[in-house]
């Protein structure tokens, strides 16, 4: 995004690196790829080949379009998360905390997502699978807001039927609060159904702005059991009761079953949990406000990573000496990807342009693939796989992922908080460079980013290309530069939509745990979830 003062669709376009209409090769396989890689890859046992089997090569069609020179950062974001405008009263207000928004992107759309399932691995017994149901929701803003609660019920327990659909059975299990009183210590008892019941019901409460459009009826907010519910909350008092009473178990909970690679940080403090961190910052907004009945969005929803909306964050790279990275330049990560589509639909309104996330095969072609090749200007192209490349600095210097970001397990902010210089060789160092001097940052190793892509769980391979009903592009004539007496198969790509697969497709590799970090791969995350290391760049189309 534009760092001028005003934005505008020639400002913007200004950040972004166009790449015209081509065919090009999505995917990959060893045998293709540069000789020079096929050694570095033997000689340091890099695996390339496995990873590189999971991705088979396919030739895909896809039209132009301009990607982001960089990641969106955390103060592009922060501009976001505040920008103000005048609602149809005439009263300022943040778009981001207005339904609108979240309705667009829910409903008009359609990135909404029905039902999740989710296989769950108590600490002792088999897997199960739980079954979480979305097709209710009204929004993004309400379907959060139950993604929490289920959470909070998978953890506390098979309180479902008592914490959804009305009070807990006299039979569920209790837990309590020792509570300080004037010196005295009391002992509160309080019932998980009870509790997590009339909780989410007051947060979808106090949230309603962001989660009624103006139009609906505020009668259906919440169901008769929750208004019945939320008459307990007499007093602010009871509603951090409540929270800090909740927060208590789930802490106890998460700390059975972590993972024992950041157990230490997590009791420590320094691994978030999403579940734990909304009821906290539900907790300081009632108490900074006790008397309000609306809590604004953005004064919960921010990035994860931040310690409050203003963005302020401890540690990292924050620091006031000349060396440390700023805070601002650095990629705004612990974002949902409803919130990543927020931020592009706030530049469409700003710029007129149509602004979006990249698809995974549009990230694919502007980290691997020469800006020019394959372009669709003339009735025949002659394709040559040998161009694809792993790694998006290969024209420029031949290191592998992990001569940069070799050091598993740990952030990136640990190798460059204190030396700006160096994090910022390392912006250029590991940049694609594309015609006329011009480059792309921040591809790969920085963090993984949101796609427009759904995951199909039950595809292998890629192997929605073998249904014949696929449509393939046959506009201009496509050959095999190593056999031009052969036509490619081309396939006129397009992101996966279907409302069942509910996680999306993640690029971009922020670490070495898993394979190595090359552009042909892939992860994936839920949608309605901020992970630390994931954030995103906008992609703008004609």
């Amino acid at each position: 995004m534009p760092r001028t003062k005003e934005i505008t669709a020639d400002s913007l376009r200004k950040e972004t690196v166009a790449f015209p209409e081509c065919v090009f090769l999505f995917g990959a396989d060893l045998e293709m790829v540069d000789p020079g890689l096929q050694e570095l890859d033997r000689k340091h046992r890099l695996g390339l080949g496995g990873a590189l089997a999971l991705t088979p090569p396919h030739w895909l069609h896809l039209d132009e379009f301009s990607i982001g020179r960089h990641m969106v950062s955390n103060a592009e974001y922060l501009r976001f998360l505040h920008y103000v405008t005048k609602g149809p009263d005439g009263q300022e207000m943040r778009i981001f905390d207005q339904s609108e928004i979240w309705d667009e992107i829910w409903n008009g759309l359609n990135f909404r997502i029905d039902r999740v399932k989710n296989s769950i691995r108590p600490p002792s017994g088999p897997v199960e699978e739980v079954e979480e149901f979305y097709g209710d929701a009204s929004n993004f803003a309400d379907a959060y807001i139950s993604s929490i609660r289920y959470e909070a019920i998978r953890l506390l327990g098979s309180s479902e039927e008592g914490a959804l659909a009305g009070p807990p059975k006299e039979k569920e299990t209790r837990f309590f609060l020792r509570r300080k009183t004037k010196g005295e210590s009391q002992r509160v008892e309080l019932r998980r159904g009870d509790v997590i019941h009339r909780l989410f019901a007051l947060i979808k409460s106090r949230l309603k702005n962001a989660v009624l459009s103006p139009e609906a009826d505020p009668s259906t907010l919440l169901t008769e059991s929750e208004r019945e519910a939320i008459r307990y909350y007499d007093a602010p008092q009871k509603v951090i009761d409540d929270i800090q009473a909740l927060t208590s178990r789930l802490r106890k909970k998460y700390a059975e079953q972590i993972d024992p690679r950041i157990e230490q940080r997590f009791a420590a403090g320094k691994h978030r949990v999403e579940t734990i961190l909304l009821l906290d910052r539900i907790r300081q907004e009632v108490e900074r406000d006790p008397a309000s009945t609306s809590i604004p969005l953005h004064r919960v929803l921010y990035p994860r990573g931040w310690t409050s909306p203003d963005g302020k964050r401890k540690g990292g790279f924050v620091g006031g000496g000349v060396r440390h990275v700023p805070w601002g330049d650095l990629p705004v990560t612990g974002i949902t990807f409803y919130e990543a589509m927020a931020y592009t639909l706030w530049l469409s309104t700003l710029t007129g342009l149509n602004v979006t996330l990249p698809s995974e095969a549009e990230f694919e072609r502007a980290s691997s693939w020469p800006l020019m090749e394959g372009r669709v200007a003339g009735k025949k192209i002659l394709l040559d796989p040998r161009h694809k490349h792993l790694f998006p600095w290969q024209t420029d210097r031949k290191d592998d992922f992990h001569f940069f970001f070799g050091r598993e397990g740990e952030d990136l902010e640990n190798f460059y908080v204190d030396d700006r210089k160096a994090y910022e060789l390392l912006l250029k160092d590991t940049s694609r460079k594309i015609e006329r001097r011009d480059r792309l940052y921040q591809l790969e190793g920085f963090g993984w980013q949101w796609t427009l892509d759904r995951l199909d769980h039950g595809e292998i391979r890629y192997s929605r290309f073998k249904d014949p009903g696929y449509r393939r592009y046959q506009d201009t004539t496509c050959k095999l530069a190593d056999d031009p007496q052969t036509d490619a198969e081309v396939f006129d790509y397009r992101p996966i939509t279907k409302m069942d697969c509910s996680l999306f497709v993640l690029k971009g590799s922020p670490e070495v745990l898993g394979g190595p970090g090359i552009t042909t791969r892939r992860y994936s995350a839920y949608p309605l979830r901020a992970f630390h290391n994931v954030g995103m760049r906008v992609v703008v189309k004609d």
